[in-house]
């Protein structure tokens, strides 16, 4: 029984691995995208690309977030449920504001 647990537990964290890293990258393809609509062409900077964009998501992520008591997988799949959500209607949202833009 304790070798079927382990088993279990193993692949969970694979499972979880694979999503913490689509996680990731879906927030870095996202803010490629906005940086290209919004920052590019106001600001004048450059384009950047997605391990520069995964680099900035991760930065501000660890700025801008408590860090929450994740005591369950449950718990762990919710949020990254909840962040792969977030940044689709981040991005479907931005891509409506360029409509309104010059």
């Amino acid at each position: 029984m304790n070798v079927i647990n382990a088993m279990s537990k193993g692949v969970l964290g694979i499972i979880l691995v694979f999503f913490i890293a689509l996680t990731t990258i879906i927030h870095g393809l996202v803010l490629v995208k906005l940086w290209a609509w919004f920052i590019t062409p106001y600001f004048g900077l450059p384009a950047i690309t997605v391990p520069v964009a995964i680099g900035l998501s991760l930065i501000l992520g660890m700025l801008c977030t408590g860090s929450d008591d994740l005591k369950t997988e449950t718990k762990i799949a919710t949020i990254l449920t909840n962040s792969n959500l977030n940044s689709l209607i981040t991005l479907f949202v931005g891509w409506i504001v360029t409509f309104f833009l010059g």
